[in-house]
């Protein structure tokens, strides 16, 4: 106290200074010292106390946020202000309650209330759920369907052309009201999704009935039944539609073809009338395909092409007007469904 009375004032400053931070809660007594002591003591107590509160240590203040999602890189909002994306680690956040968003396209947004302690973690770990879109492009890149196949032409109809050895061209009539394929298929994409190039199995049974409807067979009232088998395989290309689960699929289809032809015996005096047909069949088509909720598939195929070469004709009881080396032309149209996975 005598530095105030010899006015070394910056030294009395100091002391008093360095004594309040030792002990706040000291005081002068005015009885004892003199008032200017007094004056000096409590203008210095009452300038530390302002720089204890002004100058708090910034830690007694603020925590940390650890947040981490599942998948990782939503963005991450602290009570509405951008904190960056996940995985956050450890970001230095006002202490006390928050609320914070967490939000990534194609998936549902979690609002999470947060306590964050004076320095201490606070750490948030959440699963966000995909926003499931019925026409969202597919993911999937393995598919199960099963179709079927029909003609088409005038009064559900198709003609094809066979053209025999013999020179002759024989004109046939698959009615599609006698005769239907069903097609099952399972393939998968090379590009680990539902879009791009794919290859599948494929196999094609079909049953219907045929008739020759310019020649002799007609007029003596003779009409074939068949039934055939294809296994192959088909390759195909689904290219999407804009940001739809819309799909044209180009595709080229190749199959062993087996048929059994039998004939109305009680035209040819009860002879057994059959035939076995071996034939090569490629098929070129154009397919729309729609993807519903990256699971259920549906496909229009308006244009299928297939051009048959006949390798063997195994004749018994009637000379069926298809030989060997014969070539059919047939144009279908085909609608089908199944699954990805």
């Amino acid at each position: 106290m005598n530095r105030v009375v010899l006015n070394e004032l910056a030294a009395a400053r100091e002391a008093f200074a360095e004594a309040l931070r030792n002990d706040p809660s000291i005081d002068v007594d005015p009885e004892v010292f003199k008032p200017a002591v007094v004056r000096l003591f409590r203008e210095v107590k009452a300038k530390t106390e302002t720089e204890t509160k002004t100058v708090e240590p910034e830690k007694a203040r603020s925590g940390q946020l650890t947040v981490r999602s599942q998948p990782p890189g939503a963005e991450v909002l602290l009570d509405g202000t951008p904190l960056g994306r996940t995985p956050l680690e450890k970001t230095t956040v006002p202490a006390g309650e928050h609320k914070i968003l967490v939000r990534l396209e194609g998936h549902h947004e979690q609002l999470r209330p947060v306590v964050v302690q004076p320095e201490t973690e606070a750490r948030v770990e959440l699963e966000l759920s995909a926003r499931v879109s019925l026409l969202r492009p597919g993911t999937r890149r393995f598919s199960v369907s099963i179709g079927i196949g029909g003609a088409l032409a005038a009064h559900g109809s198709v003609h094809a052309t066979v053209l025999g050895n013999d020179g002759n061209a024989y004109l046939f009539d698959f009615g599609f009201s006698h005769g239907f394929s069903a097609i099952e298929e399972v393939g998968f994409h090379f590009s680990r999704s539902s879009s791009g190039p794919a290859l599948g199995l494929v196999l094609v049974e079909t049953v219907g009935a045929l008739k020759e409807p310019t020649g002799t067979y007609e007029k003596a009232g003779l009409s074939f039944g068949y039934f055939g088998i294809q296994p192959g395989l088909r390759f195909w290309w689904d290219i999407p539609l804009g940001q739809r689960a819309l799909y044209l699929s180009p595709s080229l289809q190749v199959t062993y073809a087996y048929w059994h032809v039998s004939g109305n015996e009680s035209v040819v005096g009860g002879v057994d009338t059959s035939a076995s047909i071996h034939a090569l069949s490629v098929q070129p088509a154009l397919d729309l395909k729609l993807v519903i909720a990256d699971r259920v598939l549906f496909y229009f195929r308006p244009v299928a092409l297939e051009v048959v070469s006949v390798l063997d004709v195994d004749k018994s009881g009637f000379n069926v007007p298809v030989t060997n080396d014969s070539v059919v032309l047939r144009y279908g149209l085909q609608v089908g469904g199944g699954v990805t996975f």
